[in-house]
């Protein structure tokens, strides 16, 4: 094909990732792409574990309009994954970017792409749309999913970011919540994070498989936390492990929960319920709203206990493909 002419093939390149940059600059601006030259940076240790190839669709006068990249973990070479997707709209170099990468996985071994995991967890890359919500809100373009969805991808999970702006009805129900004494709570914020940065890799590993490594980790979640402006951290404690964790951002007279969880042995203590509660708390005192980022849209509404007066302000997804 005539087209395939523009496309180059590279795993580390400086002239192909300024390009890259260079387009992302223009698509979102200039903290979006100064966040992916971090996270593609050769220095990320994520490269020690995965093997991976870049794409780049350039015009003729050497301007990036597409790129992609393929990888898949060494250790599972079954599932490959598709990330640092972005395009201009253009069909056929959206459907040329990603019949590479799929040439390039089934070779490779790969029975099932996934789309969209700029590497792992840590990078909350999904398919979306270019409306920013708060600080490290995924964003992509609105004409993304139709792009895969012309490449028979379907829908593999949904999840949405929704807003609650009336607090009484929440507070209300969860006004009785308390957890155990035997149970601890600590207090991270932006002038003391460094010192927690261990528990906080014990227990967001363990909440999230262990889906990335304590180096990784390190090399990402610096960069994250000494960017956020203004954020608290709610680290629960048992016999000194840390077993839960509620992440908040606070921006713009918003409360936002960016992350929660509980290990699976202190489930069903009303610990979850008690975390939800003391961050609403928060945002009453600062006269916030409180958003929920970037939940599984089942989760949410399966949980029929909470109060349902919020609405969805932005849903994500995350796509496959059989090979």
């Amino acid at each position: 094909m005539k087209d395939d002419l523009n496309i180059e093939t590279y795993q580390f390149n400086r002239k192909y990732e300024i390009m890259f940059i260079n387009l992302l600059t223009e698509m979102y601006g200039d903290k979006y792409s100064e966040k992916i030259a971090f996270i593609k940076s050769k220095n990320n240790p994520i490269y020690k574990r995965i093997k991976f190839r870049n794409f780049i669709y350039k015009s003729i006068t050497t301007e990036c309009l597409g790129h992609i990249t393929a990888f898949f973990y060494k250790n599972n070479q079954k599932i490959g994954y598709i990330g640092f997707y972005e395009s201009i709209k253009d069909y056929k170099i959206s459907d040329l970017l990603i019949r590479k990468v799929e040439e390039f996985l089934k070779k490779s071994g790969c029975n099932k792409i996934i789309v969209t995991n700029n590497f792992n967890n840590l990078y909350q890359s999904k398919i979306c749309n270019n409306q920013r919500l708060f600080n490290f809100d995924p964003i992509s373009q609105y004409y993304y999913k139709e792009q895969f969805y012309k490449r028979g991808y379907k829908d593999f999970i949904k999840y949405v970011s929704a807003e609650r702006d009336n607090l009484n009805r929440i507070l209300m129900y969860l006004s009785k919540s308390k957890i155990d004494r035997n149970y601890r709570i600590n207090t991270v914020r932006k002038d003391n994070y460094i010192n927690y940065l261990n528990d906080i890799y014990d227990i967001v590993s363990e909440i999230w498989r262990k889906s990335f490594t304590k180096s990784e980790f390190n090399y990402n979640y610096s960069y994250l936390l000494s960017r956020i402006p203004n954020f608290i951290i709610y680290l629960v404690y048992y016999k000194n492990i840390p077993i839960a964790i509620c992440f908040n951002l606070i921006e713009n007279g918003k409360l936002i929960i960016k992350t929660i969880g509980v290990l699976k042995e202190h489930r069903n203590k009303g610990i979850g319920d008690y975390l939800i509660y003391i961050s609403h708390k928060l945002a009453e005192k600062n006269n916030s709203r409180v958003i929920y980022a970037i939940m599984d849209l089942k989760s949410l509404l399966a949980n029929n206990k909470h109060p349902k007066d919020y609405k969805i302000l932005k849903e994500y997804s995350i796509l496959y493909k059989e090979l």
